[in-house]
């Protein structure tokens, strides 16, 4: 069972502090992070930084000078995949917030019934993840493939780059790579990188979101390209239906 990690995004303190309060309810046997803001600018710092991945974000409507629906929009440039729950006082927007694929909508005053429908459909979602299992040390540990963002061979281990953490474990590359999805490419030798992390491709590297820049293998190039390209063609297909 993975730790959450929680965001919740509305100007006024006391909602957040009463939607907390029944989060930490509803999730009292798990292990839960909190990320509080009272505007969108410091919530896309945040998931701008790469320090943070969310496992949902709780977002209110109305904020001071701003709506929910572009602070959204803001948050999916930067990470398609996370769960977005919307809270409004009206209906209004219910049409516009399943238009950035937001998982749901609750309805202020929030009450713990309704939270605990979202939240158990949402739990069971991302129990569903794909992750791995690898050895780090004496411990055997869970690491989530949506949260890789490049695998490194280095010697006689490998460094799992994840959220910007550097997960160092006693396993062949090799071993690790059959474990992966599709959305890993092999951009070089000892070399592992997840496309949805890739920015864009150069000539002869290709670029990652955090603006690093890796060469991409001479002999596979072509084939490269190619792989990263129809993966592009993919994702643009699934984000269009």
């Amino acid at each position: 069972m993975n730790n959450l990690i929680i965001g919740i995004c509305d100007d006024e303190k006391e909602e957040c502090a009463y939607l907390q309060k029944l989060l930490n309810e509803l999730l009292k046997n798990r292990q839960v992070e909190f990320h509080v803001y009272q505007n969108g600018a410091s919530l896309c710092s945040d998931l701008n930084s790469g320090d943070i991945h969310f496992s949902m974000i709780f977002l209110d409507i109305y904020l001071e000078n701003e709506l929910g629906i572009d602070i959204a929009k803001q948050v999916k440039k930067i990470d398609k995949a996370v769960p977005i729950i919307f809270i409004t006082t009206s209906r209004d927007f219910a049409v516009e917030a399943f238009s950035v694929r937001a998982f749901h909508y609750l309805v202020k005053p929030v009450t713990v019934s309704e939270l605990k429908k979202v939240l158990d459909s949402l739990l069971e979602e991302i129990e569903e993840e794909p992750f791995i299992q690898v050895q780090q040390g004496h411990d055997i540990i869970r690491v989530w493939l949506k949260n890789i963002c490049y695998l490194q061979s280095d010697n006689k281990v490998v460094h799992i780059m994840n959220n910007k953490k550097d997960i160092v474990v006693n396993h062949p590359l090799k071993e690790i790579e059959v474990k992966l999805s599709s959305d890993f490419l092999k951009i070089q030798r000892g070399f592992i990188v997840n496309m949805d992390y890739i920015s864009h491709m150069k000539g002869d590297s290709c670029v990652l979101k955090d603006g690093r820049e890796l060469l991409i293998s001479r002999t596979n190039r072509s084939k490269i390209r190619q792989i990263y390209k129809e993966f592009i063609y993919n994702r643009a297909m699934e984000e269009a239906t």
